[in-house]
């Protein structure tokens, strides 16, 4: 093999490597978004009562339900 073709198969071989990269880099970007968009809204649909309860089996466990409430300080002083 003449160095000319050597050299050229090298550039081809190296071409083709920066082209089923890139679209590896696209594919793997794209499902780090996605699973940080699930993420998201994992954590939104738990912030809902009546959802966390059904998705979640120790929240059935739990003695006291989790209740998220504004306290007022007038009620704080009267307790």
């Amino acid at each position: 093999m003449s160095v000319d073709r050597q050299n050229e198969a090298e550039r081809t071989y190296e071409e083709l490597f920066i082209q089923f990269s890139s679209r590896i880099e696209k594919l793997l970007l794209l499902g780090v978004k996605i699973v940080l968009l699930a993420l998201v809204a994992s954590q939104l649909l738990l912030q809902v009562p009546q959802l966390r309860h059904g998705l979640v089996k120790v929240e059935r466990l739990e003695g006291k339900p989790y209740l998220h409430e504004s306290v007022s300080v007038h009620s704080r002083a009267a307790q």
